[in-house]
């Protein structure tokens, strides 16, 4: 059964998610090797952001992991796999603070529906034939991919108490990822 905040979330969102999803046009752009190292890049400047938006809303007391959750650092070993320099990290995506739990499991939402179409994208790409080098960030959690998804669903059953507010974070989140990974310019 799906919970009344989490179709509220979905249905403010869909078209954000569209959005992204077609303009971003990741499994084309990720067979592309030219491509690939500044993608990686602008994910992990935007999961970098989302992270640190999420404040201290959020902590072990809400069951959700938040040490396996946090996956900006990650992105470290993709790049140093796809060549690049140990230069600082890619700039960050400037998601403004969450104001409230609420708004914080509205942009988590975001970063965490990112790992089932991460599994999605590395499906079609190895059908396609195309090596997953540096592509780590893409399936983060694994075999764990759908627990780690239903133990936040019920996290935000529980306690996403204020739909207006986890609403407010979810759109929050997709605009930011649609603007800073949708960019024209070019990160190196």
């Amino acid at each position: 059964m799906t919970s009344a905040v989490l179709q509220a979330l979905r249905a403010a969102t869909q078209h954000l998610h569209e959005t992204l999803d077609a303009r971003l046009d990741l499994p084309e752009r990720l067979a592309d090797m030219g491509e690939r190292r500044a993608i990686v890049r602008r994910f992990q400047g935007f999961q970098t952001g989302l992270e640190r938006a999420l404040g201290d809303h959020l902590d072990n007391r809400f069951g959700l992991d938040l040490a396996r959750r946090r996956r900006a650092d990650r992105f470290a070993s993709d790049l140093a796999a796809l060549g690049a320099s140990s230069a600082p990290s890619a700039p960050v995506c400037p998601i403004p603070a969450a104001g409230s739990v609420g708004e914080a499991l509205g942009l988590l939402y975001v970063g965490e529906g990112s790992t089932l179409g991460g599994k999605v994208i590395g499906r079609r790409l190895i059908a396609r034939g195309v090596s997953l080098t540096g592509l780590g960030f893409l399936d983060p959690y694994g075999d764990d991919t759908g627990s780690m998804w239903r133990g936040f669903l019920s996290v935000l059953e529980r306690d996403g108490r204020n739909p207006d507010q986890v609403v407010a974070g979810g759109i929050a989140g997709f605009t930011h990822a649609v603007g800073w990974l949708c960019a024209e310019e070019a990160l190196t």
